[in-house]
């Protein structure tokens, strides 16, 4: 008897504490526009007492919530929502800084390869902060921006010193050139070249990633001389699609902190120093044919 008593006490107690809940949900504004909207009565509340608990949860911290990297949910930015149709039921939707971070890397889904640094997903020409840039970086950047209207331009090869804005300008324009519909690699030349290396004896991976490479329309090679240079590297892997895009006049674009001359005598021997000049200049030729110098001074913005 002693068990049957409490036993009718708990649910008693939970009945009880029910009925206080769904009493303090029909109070809530956002239950009342849920079921204003949907042409529910308050009562219907007391049939869901616990998915309109749920739900009045979840709306409290999406009404707290700053950004992403506040969001408390196991899939960052994806909420469950209360939806009312033949019957009552939860649904997934994006909350609004996820589809805006989605809107505004959108255009990454124009890059084929991408080794871009996370930090310059948003890298942009027409959303720079001018404050403390010099009258040099600030005409550079000017002048891409007219480059870029051009119709049949020529790639660039940036070079100069460590952390000067090299790889943030190509990332500006390669980001644009995304925006504008066309298919884009941004490629770091030491990682490139190493992931290749590893995949050397898998032909059907080389042929597929050289093609793609030959046909994209643009092709940025960023901090090319970093490589590591070997006669495979030089002539098997970078010759055929520098040669490809030659032929095709394709956009391409590269950073450096090595001018031509210094770039020809990095590929002119190999890791075992060997020499082989004639294969370096056939390289070179394609990479100056292919682009226009574009000389960068200033103080290292890293440090």
């Amino acid at each position: 008897m002693e068990r049957l008593r409490v036993r009718i006490e708990l649910d008693a107690k939970a009945e009880q504490a029910r009925e206080e809940l769904a009493t303090k949900l029909k109070s809530d504004k956002t239950i009342i526009s849920f079921l204003a909207h949907n042409n529910l009565s308050s009562d219907f509340v007391d049939k869901y007492v616990g998915m309109f608990a749920d739900y009045h949860e979840v709306c409290q911290t999406c009404n707290r919530c700053q950004g992403l990297s506040s969001c408390p949910f196991d899939v960052e930015g994806e909420y469950r929502t209360l939806e009312f149709g033949d019957k009552l039921s939860f649904t997934i939707r994006k909350c609004f800084y996820l589809v805006d971070r989605e809107n505004r890397l959108a255009h990454l889904k124009r890059y084929q390869f991408n080794h871009l640094r996370s930090e310059f997903y948003e890298a942009s020409l027409f959303a720079m902060n001018i404050e403390n840039e010099s009258a040099d970086y600030l005409k550079i950047c000017n002048n891409l921006i007219t480059w870029l209207d051009k119709k049949d331009k020529k790639g660039i090869y940036f070079y100069g010193g460590f952390g000067i804005g090299k790889t943030y300008l190509a990332a500006c324009i390669s980001n644009e050139l995304a925006k504008r519909k066309k298919s884009i690699a941004f490629l770091n030349s030491s990682e490139f070249c190493n992931e290749m290396r590893l995949n050397w004896n898998n032909s059907d991976f080389l042929q597929q990633t050289v093609s793609v490479l030959k046909k994209v329309d643009v092709l940025v090679i960023d901090d090319i001389g970093a490589e590591v240079v070997t006669n495979w590297i030089r002539d098997e892997l970078l010759f055929p699609i520098l040669d490809g895009r030659m032929g095709n006049r394709m956009l391409t674009l590269f950073t450096s902190n090595y001018n031509y001359d210094e770039l020809l005598k990095h590929f002119m021997y190999n890791n075992k120093g060997e020499k082989d000049e004639i294969n370096a200049m056939r390289l070179m030729e394609r990479i100056s044919t292919l682009t226009d110098l574009l000389a960068m001074n200033g103080p290292s913005r890293r440090v």
